[in-house]
C-alpha cells in the first residue's frame, strides 16, 4: 500500500494555484489512483486547508491558507509530535 503525504496534494495546488483531482494526479510523480487522490482532496477540504467549486461536471480545488502559513504549520506540528 502506497503511503501519499496530504502535503503533495496541497503543493501541486499551491503550484497550480488551482487544479482539478486528474491535474493533481498527473502532477504527482508515482501517483496513487484517481479514487485515492480525490480521497485525500476531500480530506483538505473537510479540514478547512483547500475548497472547490463545480465547474462542469468536475470539481476545481484551490488552496484555502497562503503557503508560508500552511509550510510554518505543518513545521510546528512536526516539531510538536517528535521534540515535546
Amino acid at each position: 500500500m502506497q503511503m501519499v503525504n496530504f502535503s503533495c496534494e496541497q503543493d501541486v495546488l499551491y503550484r497550480l494555484e488551482e487544479a482539478s483531482v486528474k491535474e493533481v494526479q498527473d502532477n504527482i510523480s508515482d501517483a496513487p489512483s484517481y479514487s485515492a487522490v480525490r480521497t485525500l482532496m476531500q480530506k483538505l477540504v473537510n479540514k478547512g486547508h483547500i475548497s472547490h467549486r463545480e465547474e462542469g461536471k468536475k470539481y476545481v480545488y484551490f488552496p484555502l491558507v497562503n503557503h508560508k502559513h500552511a509550510s510554518k504549520s505543518a513545521l510546528t506540528r512536526v516539531v510538536n509530535t517528535f521534540f515535546r
